[in-house]
């Protein structure tokens, strides 16, 4: 029976991302970021990214899309209280 010796290198994996429109996954290097407003979003250590959602895109196309609906969204203060 074939066995791993103890020390041997696993093949690394290069880090994906995907894209919050499409669902596409590609390399993160190549993902395009942004923050949009989201009343449901709070962040867990830094009160300055309550109600800032970051968003991932595969490129400036789809990021356009997700900002233009997340700008549709209402905005509702009580939603961020309730976080």
């Amino acid at each position: 029976m074939w066995k791993r010796g103890k020390h041997a290198r696993r093949p690394s994996t290069p880090a994906l991302e995907l894209c919050d429109l499409c669902a596409r996954t590609f390399p993160a290097d190549e993902a395009v970021t942004g923050h949009v407003a989201d009343s449901s979003s709070v962040h867990p250590t830094r009160d300055r990214y309550d109600g800032l959602r970051r968003v991932t895109a595969c490129c400036e196309a789809h990021l356009g899309v997700i900002r233009e609906a997340y700008g549709r969204r209402p905005f509702v203060q009580e939603e961020l209280w309730a976080g």
